[in-house]
């Protein structure tokens, strides 16, 4: 059974679990060359999927967030206009360096914690389990703070 079959089976799953008022719908933006690394991150989703807290979602649009993961690929495609589209307009942006990215291609997000908070990306860590950890509890911490407002794209 490969990652990708478990991931797929665990969106089924929670595909069923009903939406609260609360429950706040977040996308995951990654590159198609990323997908094992993204399907690993979302699996740390699944506490807070299963107490209805996040709905992952595909697309941005309708999304009370959007965590975009860093990496060259996606910088380097089409997707890599819309982090920057994001944050100039003021939506929910959580950015994660998945995998090394140049200083340089940092630079429209000045300002904008990106995460993990150490300057390392995650493909640097030994233990990329308990770094996708650390990022969902800030994920969680950012969607349940008061600062957060709810503007989604329509």
């Amino acid at each position: 059974m490969g990652l990708a079959f478990l991931f797929e089976e665990s969106k089924k799953a929670m595909k069923k679990i009903p939406r609260t008022p609360s429950t706040k719908r977040v996308a995951i933006l990654a590159h198609k060359q990323d997908r094992v690394l993204r399907g690993r991150f979302c699996s740390h989703f699944a506490d807070l999927q299963g107490d209805g807290l996040v709905e992952l979602v595909d697309g941005t649009q309708g999304a009370d967030c959007t965590v975009v993961l860093l990496s060259p690929s996606l910088i380097s495609s089409p997707l890599g206009e819309i982090p920057d589209y994001l944050v100039r307009n003021g939506y929910p942006v959580i950015l994660v360096r998945l995998r090394e990215v140049s200083p340089r291609d940092l630079a429209p997000f000045g300002g904008q914690v990106i995460l993990p908070r150490d300057g390392q990306s995650v493909s640097q860590h030994s233990d990329k389990d308990r770094t996708f950890c650390d990022i969902v509890s800030e994920v969680e911490g950012f969607l349940a703070s008061p600062r957060f407002t709810q503007r989604r794209l329509r």
